[in-house]
């Protein structure tokens, strides 16, 4: 079985990167979750985790929450389409601190629609 790691190239942190995300508004919701994504050209699939400082104030949940879907998405990464590679930005839109379950299956939602874009 292969590592379920999160690697660095992985990690998407390219400031032009992340505005072409935004600029394409390409999106999927799936309460508690807001998806922004691109179709790229990369070997690999990147992604980053937002939660907003107006919805959560203080640092530590924001922190939590931001662990809790980079755990989710960990565990289902290999469950994406090798095809297609995707850069993708999850944006946590509730107000509330959600149980990691309900994180679990947005993150699932989100990976099943990212799979039947181009399949």
């Amino acid at each position: 079985m292969a590592k379920q790691t999160i690697y660095k190239t992985e990690r998407l942190k390219s400031r032009k990167a992340i505005d072409r995300l935004f600029s394409q508004r390409q999106f999927n919701k799936a309460f508690p979750l807001k998806l922004q994504y691109e179709i790229t050209t990369n070997t690999h699939h990147q992604f980053a985790v937002v939660v907003p400082k107006r919805l959560h104030k203080h640092a530590v949940d924001r922190n939590k929450i931001k662990r809790q879907i980079r755990e989710a998405f960990r565990l289902q990464k290999h469950e994406l389409q090798q095809k297609v590679h995707f850069n993708m930005m999850f944006i946590y839109t509730s107000p509330q601190q959600l149980q990691f379950e309900q994180i679990f299956k947005a993150v699932k939602r989100h990976i099943s629609f990212l799979n039947q874009l181009k399949s």
